[in-house]
This record gives C-alpha cells, structure tokens and sequence, in this order.
C-alpha cells in the first residue's frame, strides 16, 4: 500500500498532458516495435554536409576495435553485441549513440564499419525505437558524414528514417534535456537533408523548449553543470549550422544567442577559482564537454556571456579571499522532471584558499542500486537528516515522491536564512542560516516541530585535508570547525565519485544534535 500512495504523490507532480504523452510515447514505440507501423524509409535522400568548428567534446572513444567511456572498455572478440548491458544501461546508451563517431580520432574507415554494422543488426537492438537514442545517433552520425564527407545511401536513408521516427515520438512527457535533444537532432536532420518542414518542426520544439527548461539567471532547469554543458554546446552547434542556412533563420538565431550567452553566465558563476565545477545533482566529469573548450567555441563564433546574479536556480555563491562557499537552497525540483535532482537541500561546498574542504559526493553510476540511492540521498550531502529520512522522497533510479520546498527568509551579501518543509509529514520543519565572514563562517540548524526525533548533520571532507578530532571539534591544516550543541561526533572514511564508475575516498563527518546546532568553521590563526 505504501508503494501505491508513494505512486499516487509521485504521479501528482505531473501534469496532465505530460501523462497523455507517455501514454502516446508508449504506444507509438510498441506499434513501431511490432511492426504495426512500416519503419518511414527514403531512398538516398540528398544531403548538404554541415560545417562545425573541429572540436573534440566527445568523451566516448572507439579505436582498434575497442570501445571506451565512462571509465569501462570493452573490445568484442568477433562481433558488436549492441545489446551489450554488462556495463550497465548507461554504457549501453553510450555505444547505442554512436558519440563515438564524432571523436575525432575515429577514421572514417573504423566509422563505416561500425555503422554499416549498427544498421544491419538494428531489427535486433533494443534501443531502436528509443527516441533519446536515436537522437544521439542522428546528430553523431550526421556530424561523423560531414567531417569526411561521406555520401552512402545506405547511411543517409538510416539517418531520414530516424529522423521521421524522432518527429512522430518525441519525449514531450519527460520534458527535460531529452526533449532537447530531440529538437537538436531535427534541426541537424532538417539542414542535412534540406528539408524545410522539418526545421520549422525542430524550430518550434526548441523555442517553447528553451523558454521553459532556461531559467532567467541563465540556468538549466534541471540544475546539473553536466547537462548545462550539453546544452550550451549542442546550442554552439545549432548556431553554426543555423548562420549557414538557406531557411529563414534570424529571429531562431537571435533566441538562441540570447540563451547560450544567459547559460555561459550561469556556468561561469558556479565554476570555482580553481577551474573546477560543482558535481550536483547528476553531475560528473568525463560526461560530456568541459567549460573550456564550451567557452572557446562561444568565442570562436563571436558569443560572450551575460551575467544574471544568481536568483532563480536557487543557488547562491559567497566569495573573498579566503573562502569561496556554493550553497544550494531550492527544493526538490523541476517538479515534472525530477530524474535529475538530489535530496540535497541547503546543501553547500567550500574551498578554502582555492582549494576543495568540503565537497559535495558526485554520481558515479545510474544504475538501480543501493548506491545509486546513497548518492540521491540526503546523508550523501552536506545538510541535515531527521530521523533517518530523506527531505525528498526519491527512489528507484530517477523518480521522486514527496519532495521538499523550500522558504527563503533572507539574503544578503553575507547571509543567508532559508527553511524547507521536507520533513513536514513528521512534524518537522528545518531552518539553516550561514553567515559569512573574512576569516569564519557560522552555519546554524534549527529543527523545529512537535517531535524533533534525530538529528544529524553531515560533512563531506576532501581527504587531502588531514583531520584531527578534539572533543567537539575538527582540527585540519587551514581551518577549525567547531560544532556547538553536538552530543555525538563520528569521523568515517567513505568515497565520493569524481566520475561515473571512479570513486575517490574521502572524511563523512556525522554530528548528532538535539533541536539546533551551530557550526562554525573558522581560519586558523
């Protein structure tokens, strides 16, 4: 029954054409799936190449017959098995896309055979019909045509068809980056192919898309730097091909313009002094492209970034010469697209004289798992846990039940005072206040409710910064943090991921508390 109530408060979130379209979504692959639907074929359609600034943003590498991402290789001994699902769904999706092709290090002649092979053995494949895989493998494949200017009829008509397929079965239901994705890949399709119907398609998709998903401080909506990158640059691409069209282009390119310089701002403001981006939510490096080469394409074609303060992502960025500290005060969101977030209010992370002190403890797989629910989870994160609870009902792989919103009572340019209802079913309501300082910085938790029940704050430390527990507080070599009102202090090893499938060990710090806890972590002398 618990199971039926939390489907019912999962299901609440959705909106009702969100839920018509999954059921459409669904229904248009199993008809494709059993052939119900002949697969939509053209004979060797003509194809105008695109022109992209080389650039290697792709993470998946293919070479000598082995196959190389998100930290696992695998080489086939005699033929690709692209039901491959050892490595997980995540891997899988990653051979499946193709992404390797748009390496530049893959030959044209190693791309032939691969995708010669995908195309015969595609009525065996499982991601078929998968529409966010086949709009990896449009534009990956499109992009890998045009660099060595490869004219097959038997890739073209593959490409149309998987273009066709992606226009009747879009993931409007998910309405995040996958929806994107697809307009992203109709828009290549549209200009490879000069098709011009399929552009003001692609078009419409992406700007009602774009208005929704791009907050106005220049955030994803989903609030992860990884798929914020994505974005940004599958954006740059968009707006290259778009600055050589024959369609009529100019109000699409200024929409566009105006929201990548927008994301560059967003991201230049999380970025830390020492070039490093905060991993929250699903976020982790090696994914997909790196700031820095994202910056130098929006140079390249004449691109700057605007700067919107900080607001509406719910994030807040606090910065002198001693500290830098991200805290993360918004619930449990977007509401209809949840997948990708963390039961991590009121989270924070610190760098201390440029360098990480606390951290926050990544994602490292996607797989259904304890792990993957630890990493979601509120005691992953550098926040307070009530009674064993998570603030957000999060489970299975990326679904959300209950979920937390937050109250922002008061913000300043060195402080901060925010409380969140998570806890609410038991009671319970949670208030954090920082104050920033030059040399300290106190962190005040009041539990307030009926029945506080347990309490316990968690610390994430980088393990380069060597610490040493004296009584109610944490010696290390630049900074004292000392907890006030604590009853218990337990310092662990654990790991953080710095990437899917690579962990890095480091310091959980658990401090157990009665109703209201001060922290204060303050330089040494």
């Amino acid at each position: 029954m618990d199971k039926v109530f939390r489907l019912g408060r999962t299901v609440s979130h959705f909106k009702t054409a969100q839920l018509g379209a999954k059921f459409q979504y669904r229904l248009v692959k199993f008809c494709y799936d059993k052939n119900i639907f002949p697969p939509p074929v053209k004979k060797n359609p003509h194809v105008h190449f695109v022109e992209l600034i080389p650039s290697n943003c792709s993470s998946s590498v293919f070479k000598e017959g082995s196959f190389s991402f998100l930290n696992k290789e695998k080489r086939f001994q005699s033929s690709i098995d692209w039901n491959f699902s050892e490595y997980g769904q995540l891997w899988n999706i990653r051979l499946n896309s193709l992404e390797y092709l748009s390496h530049l290090d893959t030959s044209a002649s190693d791309g032939k055979i691969v995708l010669f092979d995908f195309i015969k053995e595609i009525k065996k494949n499982r991601t078929r019909y998968d529409s966010h895989c086949a709009s990896l493998r449009i534009i990956n494949v499109i992009k890998f045509c045009s660099r060595y200017q490869i004219d097959i009829p038997e890739f073209n008509s593959f490409v149309f068809s998987q273009a066709l397929y992606v226009r009747k079965n879009s993931e409007v239901h998910l309405s995040n980056n996958h929806l994107l994705e697809n307009g992203f890949a109709l828009l290549f399709a549209s200009h490879f192919f000069g098709h011009e119907k399929l552009f003001h398609y692609s078009s419409k998709v992406l700007m009602k898309a774009l208005d929704k998903q791009v907050l106005a401080d220049g955030a994803h909506f989903e609030l992860c730097p990884m798929y914020h990158l994505w974005t940004v640059n599958r954006l740059l691409e968009c707006l290259q091909i778009l600055k050589k069209s024959s369609f009529k282009v100019k109000s699409f390119v200024d929409v566009l313009e105006k929201k990548v310089s927008a994301m560059l701002g967003w991201i230049i403001q999380m970025q830390f002094a020492n070039g490093s981006l905060p991993a929250v939510n699903d976020s982790s490096e090696g994914y997909g492209p790196g700031i820095n080469a994202i910056l130098k394409i929006a140079y390249d074609i004449g691109l700057k970034a605007s700067i919107h303060p900080l607001k509406e992502s719910g994030f807040r960025k606090f910065k002198n010469r001693n500290f830098e500290m991200l805290v993360d005060v918004n619930g449990l969101t977007p509401p209809e697209a949840p997948g990708h977030s963390h039961a991590d209010t009121f989270h924070f992370i610190l760098h201390v004289f440029g360098d990480p002190l606390i951290i926050d403890t990544g994602v490292s797989t996607y797989e259904p798992s304890k792990l993957r629910m630890h990493e979601r989870s509120t005691a992953a994160h550098n926040t307070v846990v009530v009674n064993d609870l998570n603030q957000s009902e999060i489970y299975g792989t990326f679904r959300a039940g209950r979920r937390a919103k937050v109250n922002l009572l008061k913000c300043t340019s060195n402080e901060l005072e925010a409380s969140h209802n998570g806890y609410q079913h038991i009671g319970v309501k949670h208030t954090r206040t920082f104050s920033f300082g030059l040399d300290k910085i106190v962190i005040t938790d009041k539990i307030i409710g009926k029945v506080p029940g347990k309490c316990s704050a968690f610390l994430h430390i980088d393990k380069k910064n060597r610490l040493v527990k004296k009584e109610n507080e944490l010696v290390s070599k630049f900074v004292n943090i000392n907890f006030n009102n604590a009853s218990n202090i337990e310092v662990k090893e654990n790991y953080y991921a710095i990437a899917f499938g690579k962990q890095l060990p480091c310091y959980v710090v658990k401090i157990d508390f009665s109703g209201e806890l001060v922290t204060t972590i303050r330089l040494n002398k």
